[in-house]
């Protein structure tokens, strides 16, 4: 069978555009294959580098005249140039070394914080400054009011130099009805670190003593140029004594600000569970005593408490956390209820971004 030469053309046109096409197929088979492979390594890549980032962050709450059993030395040689922290950091919980240097962090994302006080993504402007800027030129001012925050004997001395005093002028009142204001020597303040915080401009300081071991506090830069630091962190507000809360088993829920960690299989196997509830080890920053929250991890009112978890891979997490006992089936056990979360780590932003 023979074919004239257009016939023949067209044959050949013919299988130049299927072998085209084939070997478009394959490149666009490989280009496929090739685009999955660079996204999960870069999620995985992604993932590793926050995880490192979170560990070799140095940001530390030295517990000092809030916490009476800190042995640290006083007067420890202090970091001449800090760095900058470019993650989402609160923890006021872990102490510094002997240097005076922070050594370790469990960090939480201040990026979305919960509750009726949080920050909408949206309302932050993408390419905005974050962290204290210069933060060397600014120490002097910084240290003033550090100074003021520690020297004060009374609320009016005390209110013009805390974050969000509208807000906080009644836990105020009321913390201090039961906690008297405490002196103390007051020298100087050593490092300074800039908290790079997206709407935010953070950073901790850490103030020194004569009489007692450092104190580090969240410093928060306004848009009018002044300072404030956030009184709640500094003396690890909580609604009620972790004393009396274990005392007197309340069925309405308080508001703590714990250090949560996951319960190891012995504990489990003590306590016992339903298959449907999570289990929290949580104790106080200060007082002595341990409680076993419980929440259901498939309510999304508890996702936040959830990514907080997983993201300090689920020890040792500062939280805020509203607590109860459930009833009089609960008497004689450590077990409470965990009614719902608030802020991100221990700070609670409001509802307006820094510009």
């Amino acid at each position: 069978m023979s074919f004239s030469r257009s016939e023949q053309e067209i044959i050949k046109a013919v299988k130049q555009r299927q072998i085209f096409l084939q070997i478009l197929g394959k490149g666009v088979g490989i280009v496929s294959l090739l685009a999955i492979i660079a996204f999960t390594s870069r999620a995985i890549e992604k993932r590793l580098a926050d995880k490192a980032r979170l560990k070799a962050t140095a940001l530390a709450y030295e517990t000092g005249p809030f916490n009476p059993t800190s042995k640290d030395k006083v007067g420890s040689p202090q970091a001449n140039s800090p760095t900058r922290v470019q993650s989402h950091v609160v923890d006021m919980t872990s102490r510094s070394d002997r240097s005076g240097e922070p050594t370790k962090v469990s960090v939480v994302d201040l990026s979305k914080p919960i509750g009726t006080r949080s920050v909408s993504e949206e309302t932050v402007p993408a390419k905005e400054v974050t962290g204290i800027q210069n933060i060397e030129e600014k120490k002097p001012r910084i240290a003033e009011v550090v100074r003021d925050f520690f020297l004060a004997k009374s609320l009016p001395e005390l209110l013009p130099v805390v974050r969000d005093p509208r807000r906080v002028k009644p836990l105020m009142e009321e913390y201090y009805q039961r906690n008297p204001f405490a002196a103390s020597k007051w020298k100087g303040i050593g490092w300074a670190i800039p908290v790079e915080e997206k709407g935010f401009r953070f950073a901790y300081v850490q103030a020194l003593f004569d009489d007692a071991p450092p104190v580090n506090v969240v410093i928060e830069e306004t848009e009018r140029g002044s300072f404030e630091l956030d009184w709640e962190s500094a003396v690890h507000y909580c609604e009620l004594s972790w004393k009396d809360f274990m005392a007197n088993r309340p069925e309405a829920p308080k508001m703590f600000r714990v250090i949560a960690s996951r319960v190891d299989a012995a504990e489990m196997n003590v306590r016992g569970s339903n298959g449907k509830e999570t289990t929290l080890k949580l104790k106080h920053p200060q007082e002595e005593g341990v409680v076993y929250g419980k929440f259901d991890p498939n309510d999304p009112n508890f996702r936040p408490l959830l990514r907080q978890l997983d993201l300090c891979e689920w020890k040792d997490v500062p939280v805020i956390l509203r607590l109860c006992y459930p009833g009089p089936s609960s008497e004689g056990t450590a077990s409470v209820q965990i009614a719902g979360v608030e802020g991100k780590g221990w700070l609670i932003l409001d509802d307006l971004p820094r510009s």
